[in-house]
This record gives C-alpha cells, sequence and structure tokens, in this order.
C-alpha cells in the first residue's frame, strides 16, 4: 500500500514539474491538496466500506459453517449413540427372553424341571452371542424359600456364560449355597428385601455400574429385568450380561476427527473410554481426571423431542482444557443410564474456518492492488468459500452425498428423475452379523453404485449423483427426464449388478438384493408442486409400494392416487388419535337369536368410532391405521374394558373378537385375563377368533384358549369358509363354536354348492360336539334354510344390525 502511495505523489510531482516547464499556470497547491484529500477519502472509503462488508461477509460464512460443523458433529454423536443403545436394547430383549422363560418354567414343579432350565438358559447363552452370559434368579425371602413357597429343587435358578470363544459354562446357582445372589449389590437395586412382591417395580429394567461378576471370569454390566408369576407377583429376576470390554470396543469405534475421543462413564465413574490406547500419553491422564459421572450428570439430560417426532435424549456441551489444548465434549444419556460423550479438539472444530480467513486476507490485500476488480475478487472467495461448505454434505461412511446434498441439488431443476435404493433386509444383516458388517454392506453397496454408475456413463446411458440417505437407503439422480421404459430398465440393470455381487464376511458369503422407487419430475406439473421433497417423497411412496406387493422396483405413477391416500391415512390417523383422547371408542352390540328357543341370548360386541358429529364409523375406515400406528392394542383393551362393563348385571352372552395380534401380544394377553379375574362374566364370554393361514405361533394361541377356557370362557372360529379354511386348525385351537361366514349363508336359498358345504361344517360341527352361528342373515328365506340345517344361532340383518343399545328382541326384517 505505501508503495502505490509513493508511486501516486511520484507521479502528481512529475505533472507538476511538467507543468511549470512549459510556463502554464501551475495548479494551486490548496486545489490539489484538496484533490488528493477527496481522492483518499473516496479511496479509504472504498477500503473501509469494502473491508467492512468483507468483514461482515467472512463473520456471516464463519457462523453458517460453525452451525453446520456443530449440526454435522451432533449428527455423528447420534449416530453413535444409537449404535451403542441398539446393543443395549439388544440386551434388554435377551433379559426379557429369560423373564418369559423363567416365568413359564416356575410354574413347572415336575422334578426334571431343573435339568430343562439349566439347558434352556445354556442354549440362551449360546444362541446370543452378543452377551457374556445371562441367568434366572428366583426369588429367595429371609427364610431361603422361593416366594411361591416351592423348594430350591423345584424352582431352581441357573446362570450361563462365555467360557472361551465355544464353550459355554452352565451353572446351578439355586443350588449353590456358598454364593447368595439375594444379596449382591445388583440384585438389591432391581428388587430390594423389603419390596412387596405384588407391587410393580418403577422400572422394568434395571442397569449396573461395571462390576465383577462373582461367577464369570470377567467385568461386565448387567441388565436386570423381572419374573412374575400368573398373578403378576415378582418371583425372581432375570439377567443378561455384557462384557465392559465390548463396550470399549463400541467406544472405540467412535470416530470425529484426528484428535478426538469417546466415553461412557457409569454411576460409579467408570471410565469405558478409547483413551486405553494412549493411556500413558499426558494429555490422556489429564482428560481422564475430568471426567467423571457427577461432573456431567445434570438434570437437563432427559428426554426431548427430536427432529424427527421421536423421543431421544437431550444433548448437552461442555468446555474442558487439558494439557494447554481446548475441546468441546457434546455429552448424553444412554438408555442404561450411563453418560456418553465425545471430546473434540477445538483447534480441529475451528480448522474448517481457516480457508475463510486466508480468503478474506487475500481480499484484504487485492483491494489495495487493484481497486476496479475488487468486487470480482470478493465475489469470487465467497464462491471459494461456499465450496468448502459443499465438503460439509458428505456421508462419512461412505464419501456419497447426504440428503441434504440431494435435497440442494435438487433445488430449482425442472427436468429429473430419481431412484431410491433400499438393502434388502438389512436389520436382519445388522442383526445377525453385527453393526461392524452392516457398515462394511453400506460401504460395498456405495462401490457398487459408483461402478454401475461409471459404467452406465461409460455405455452413454446415464450420469447419476450418488447419495447416501438414512439408514440403509441410497439415491441416483439423473439430470434429465427419462421415459418410463428407460427408467425401469435402468433399475432392473442397477438390480441385477447388484444382485450378481458377493460379499465376504468373516469367511461367510453375504448375498444382496435391492429394492427400488423412482419418480420423475412432471415437466407439466404446477410449478408450486415442483419441488426436492415432493420428488423424494414420491421415491419413496414407489418404494414402499414396491415392497408392499414384492417387486423388486416401481416407478411413482401420479394415477396411483398414492399419495392422496397417503393424506387420507394421516387423515384418519389424526381423527383416530384425537378420537382416543376424547374416549370416543365405543362398543356397539349385535344380537345373536338362539334358534332352538327363538330367543336373543347373546351379543356379538363390534368396535366403533364415534366421529366429531357423534355419528359411528365402520371398523374398516380406521383398523387398519390403528395398526400401523400401534395403537391396535389400545382399541382391544378399550372393547375389553367397556364391553365387559356394559354387560355387568346382565343375563346375556357375549362375544369379543380378537385377532392374531392380540393373542400373540403378552401384555394384551395379560390385561384380558386380568380384567376376566376382576368380573364375574367369564362364563358368559365367548372369544371370536379369526381363521386364518397367517397362524404361525400356536402354542401361544392355544395357551390363550387354555387359560380363558380354564376361567369359563368359550373359543369361537370366525369367518369358517371365507378364503382360508382348515378343519385341522379348529381342532387345534378346540374351539366351542364354528361362525360360517357370510359368504356362504347369504346364498343358502339360490346357490346349491352354498347349501352342500354349509351342510357338511354343521355336520362336522356337530359331530365333534361343537355349536354353529350362521352370519349375515339378511332374510326369512335365508333364516328357514337356516333352521333347516339346524344351525344353533342366527346373526344378521334380519335379526338385528349392530347398535349402540341391548336389544332384546329380534326384528325380523329383509334387508
Amino acid at each position: 500500500m505505501m508503495r502505490a502511495l509513493l508511486t501516486f505523489r511520484r507521479r502528481l510531482g512529475i505533472v507538476r514539474a511538467g507543468a511549470a516547464v512549459a510556463g502554464r499556470r501551475p495548479v494551486m497547491r490548496s486545489e490539489k491538496t484538496l484533490i488528493m484529500l477527496i481522492l483518499l477519502v473516496l479511496v479509504g472509503l472504498f477500503i473501509v466500506g469494502t473491508g467492512v462488508m468483507s468483514s461482515l461477509d467472512l463473520r456471516y460464512s464463519q457462523s453458517a459453517m460453525s452451525a453446520l460443523r456443530l449440526r454435522q458433529i451432533k449428527d455423528t454423536f447420534y449416530a453413535n449413540l444409537d449404535r451403542i443403545d441398539a446393543r443395549f436394547k439388544l440386551m434388554e430383549k435377551n433379559a426379557a427372553a429369560l423373564a418369559r422363560l423363567g416365568a413359564a418354567v416356575g410354574k413347572d414343579v415336575r422334578p426334571e424341571a431343573g435339568a430343562e432350565i439349566r439347558a434352556a438358559v445354556g442354549k440362551e447363552a449360546r444362541d446370543f452371542p452378543e452377551a457374556l452370559g445371562g441367568g434366572i434368579w428366583f426369588d429367595r425371602p429371609m427364610d431361603g424359600r422361593p416366594a411361591d413357597g416351592r423348594s430350591d429343587a423345584e424352582a431352581p435358578s441357573s446362570y450361563a456364560y462365555w467360557q472361551n470363544k465355544s464353550s459355554v459354562a452352565v451353572k446351578d446357582v439355586g443350588a449353590d449355597k456358598t454364593y447368595d445372589y439375594t444379596h449382591q449389590e445388583w440384585y438389591l437395586a432391581a428388587l430390594p428385601a423389603g419390596w412387596d412382591r405384588g407391587k410393580p417395580r418403577p422400572e422394568d429394567f434395571y442397569w449396573t455400574p461395571v462390576y465383577n461378576h462373582a461367577l464369570s471370569p470377567a467385568a461386565v454390566v448387567s441388565v436386570v429385568t423381572y419374573i412374575r408369576n400368573g398373578a403378576g407377583q415378582i418371583v425372581g429376576l432375570a439377567t443378561s450380561d455384557l462384557k465392559a470390554k465390548d463396550l470399549i470396543e463400541l467406544v472405540s469405534n467412535v470416530d470425529v476427527t484426528p484428535g478426538s475421543f469417546a466415553f461412557l462413564i457409569d454411576g460409579r465413574s467408570h471410565k469405558l473410554t478409547n483413551l486405553s490406547r494412549t493411556a500413558d500419553s499426558p494429555t490422556t491422564q489429564a482428560v481422564l481426571a475430568q471426567l467423571s459421572f457427577d461432573g456431567f450428570a445434570s438434570p437437563a439430560l432427559s428426554l426431548s423431542e427430536h427432529a424427527g417426532g421421536e423421543l431421544r435424549p437431550a444433548f448437552e456441551t461442555r468446555k474442558m482444557q487439558a494439557d494447554g489444548r481446548d475441546y468441546t465434549v457434546f455429552f448424553s444419556k444412554n438408555r442404561a443410564g450411563m453418560i456418553f460423550g465425545i471430546g473434540v479438539p477445538q483447534d480441529e472444530i475451528d480448522s474448517v474456518l481457516e480457508p475463510m480467513r486466508q480468503s478474506n486476507l487475500e481480499i484484504e490485500i487485492g483491494t489495495t492492488l487493484v481497486l476496479v476488480i475488487l468486487s470480482g475478487i470478493i465475489l469470487y472467495c465467497v464462491n471459494k468459500i461456499m465450496g468448502l461448505l459443499e465438503t460439509l454434505y458428505l456421508d462419512p461412511l461412505t464419501g456419497l452425498g447426504s440428503r441434504a446434498r440431494l435435497l440442494r441439488d435438487l433445488e430449482g431443476r425442472r427436468q429429473a428423475s430419481l431412484i431410491v435404493v433400499n438393502v434388502d433386509a438389512f436389520k436382519e444383516i445388522n442383526d445377525f452379523y453385527g453393526h461392524a458388517c452392516g457398515d462394511e454392506i453400506l460401504r460395498a453397496v456405495a462401490g457398487y453404485l459408483r461402478d454401475f454408475a461409471d459404467l452406465d456413463m461409460t455405455r452413454g446411458k446415464v450420469e447419476a449423483g450418488l447419495y447416501r440417505l438414512p439408514g440403509d437407503e441410497f439415491a441416483l439422480l439423473i439430470p434429465e427426464e427419462l421415459e418410463p421404459q428407460a427408467v425401469r430398465s435402468l433399475m432392473g440393470d442397477l438390480g441385477a449388478f447388484i444382485a450378481a455381487r458377493e460379499i465376504l464376511w468373516e469367511g461367510q458369503p453375504v448375498t444382496l438384493n435391492v429394492t427400488q422407487g423412482a419418480a420423475v419430475i412432471d415437466p407439466e406439473a404446477h410449478p408450486a408442486a415442483i419441488t426436492a421433497e415432493n420428488l423424494l417423497s414420491s421415491a419413496n411412496i414407489a418404494l414402499k409400494q414396491a415392497r408392499t406387493h414384492k417387486r423388486n422396483y416401481l416407478q411413482y405413477d401420479s394415477e396411483m392416487k398414492i399419495r392422496e391416500r397417503y393424506m387420507l391415512n394421516l387423515t384418519w390417523a389424526k381423527r383416530l388419535k384425537v378420537a382416543l383422547q376424547e374416549d370416543r371408542i365405543v362398543p356397539f352390540f349385535q344380537p345373536i337369536l338362539n334358534n332352538r328357543t327363538g330367543r336373543i341370548e347373546k351379543f356379538e360386541c363390534l368396535v366403533r368410532m364415534l366421529d366429531e358429529n357423534g355419528q359411528a364409523v365402520p371398523p374398516g375406515e380406521f383398523l387398519q391405521i390403528a395398526k400401523k400406528l400401534r395403537l391396535y392394542r389400545e382399541l382391544t383393551r378399550i372393547m375389553v374394558d367397556k364391553s365387559i362393563a356394559r354387560f355387568e348385571g346382565q343375563d346375556y352372552g357375549l362375544s369379543l373378537n380378537v385377532s392374531y395380534e392380540d393373542l400373540t401380544d403378552a401384555e394384551t394377553v395379560e390385561f384380558i385375563k386380568s380384567r376376566l379375574k376382576r368380573s364375574s362374566l367369564a362364563h358368559r364370554v365367548t372369544f371370536e377368533i379369526l381363521e386364518s393361514e397367517g397362524v404361525q405361533n400356536y402354542a401361544a394361541i392355544r395357551a390363550f384358549i387354555d387359560d380363558v377356557k380354564q376361567l369359563g370362557c368359550t373359543i369361537a372360529i370366525d369367518d369358517f369358509g371365507a378364503g382360508y379354511s382348515n378343519f385341522e386348525h379348529i381342532l387345534r385351537l378346540n374351539a366351542d363354536l364354528i361362525k360360517i361366514d357370510g359368504s356362504l349363508i347369504r346364498n343358502l336359498d339360490n346357490d346349491a354348492n352354498a347349501w352342500i358345504v354349509t351342510r357338511g361344517i354343521v355336520q362336522f360341527a356337530r359331530d365333534l360336539n361343537m355349536q354353529t352361528v350362521a352370519e349375515f342373515v339378511h332374510s326369512p328365506a335365508i333364516q328357514e334354510k337356516v333352521r333347516q340345517l339346524g344351525i344353533d344361532f342366527t346373526q344378521g340383518a334380519h335379526i338385528g344390525m349392530p347398535a349402540a343399545a341391548l336389544r332384546s328382541e329380534p326384528v325380523f326384517e329383509e334387508v
């Protein structure tokens, strides 16, 4: 700058000298000074203004990049927290499985029960190698006998653990008098000595700090849950143990920046961290000295609303200094109550800002040299800075662009084709082989997509942008509108390309298949409808439809009205949730006529939702939505509770519909049995089970049937004769009644085949001493045929439609 000013002054001097020699009147010194001042002020204002603008622009860019950097670290933090919590969740599932096993064996008083439970516990350990071991521990009060009065031999406790990579040891801890597990700290934490075993505990699972297990040669953390008897009383505990070493390995896989570290701290400040590799380092010692549970525990570390609508642990940050280096620690509680944290050196967080600072210096130097092109330099540098931001739009696992990058690349496009690729059975691969294998699968698929794109570019077919979406999904963006046939051909080639590849994981071949959904921007659509979110949403809808219809790929077609159905489903989902909140789920009652007495003796209880105007909505409008939203269990509980309450003090019987989902849901089954035990109506209750080929767990259904029959209930097979019909199904379920489906009954007066099939069903039931019910009887002619066949009960519009009130007399109308 000084050189430029000197040059400027010398030039003024030359002009002044030349003017004097030529005899011209020299410019007044005051005028030149004024011009100089004006020029200097203008230049100064321009430089200052440019500097201020540059400074403001730099500050804004730094702020935006810092926020983006923080978001990237936060996403990495939650991804690792989810990965670690997935292991803890698996442990809880294993403990719950052992608890169910304990509850089943706890009812068994045979002498060989001890050997069976030891074998079962050993099998559980072998089937779940992710855990060091697990056990079933029946409760002993002060007199040394189990809580239900049995001897130890009748309710044996066992513990199994891995001695090495190929051997599982099983110990009969119930008979071991040298190890009193009821006085162990983990036992008392979950089941205090003075606790009333008939009362529920505050939590379903308890996690221990790290401790040395007396029965296995390792430091472990244990998850503890409860074994309950049929009355709901706590009779013991089930545990699953995870080696602390395995937790350290999980934490060691956390990688944010070269100098970052990760840790887990339990309630006793045991530190599980990847710093163990550099334990002798002064920096490591300084960091470890500042890690403690109490130092990071905070009331704010609770569940908070996540962007996806789900509840996740709150996220906090804290500054730390170790060995002269500043760190920012990101931490939260995990599902086991431990503190999970990632410490990142502040200089590595800020390192991404250095190129901007350098660019700003170049801008300021450039303004002093070439004022004319100053604006161009600023724009160039800003563009260069924005280019640096693009590096933050990468998926760290695969190196592909992220979802945010995809949405940014789609903005403003009027021509594009998008394919979303989902890895089939990825969750099963993850569960079976582990998350390390899952990560390797994702990296491999990313490589296959690159190879495929490169191959098709050489053939002149497609030039695609590649992206990693959340979970096990990827995206290909083609910057042109492809014809439907070209899209289908491309997806078929891609599916075959990936299916032909094979990955070896620990010597085991893993074959991959993918499902694909595609969407193309419609150039004739309204500009407001052409958005990045809409295109991605359409491709995802096509992907889900492909899965539903078991297709390898599918292209979104607006003529399919899928989006409209999605919107309708969302509307019904909202209406159902509000109806549940406002207690507008009610039972309606359809009368059932005894054909021998001519009287209405029972009613079928049918679910209805009352709309905002009090009008009844049939179940076909909302039952499937309830299943998707996992509200079906709540509907079943409401129907059971309200129906039983309605028939208290009445002489009628009642029929309740229960589905396969209900009978395989342990909590729903327990609720039903508990509600029956609290009423006097069990002998008047009939449970109608839908006759279906989808039944797989006959043991669970038969267990429910046997339990409710002991309480006095009867069992009916519903809709027999519709679609799937299996007489063995009826025999295996030990039914008392057969409800003959309306598809047969409604045609008895004009279809000889329907008459023959129905007569066969009635004769089959009569031979087995079972009663029959005719459904959908809508006219006197049909009722007469029902009587001729000797069917015991009639139900349908001819007798009465479902209503909120109990109708004691049949209507005998033709509908």
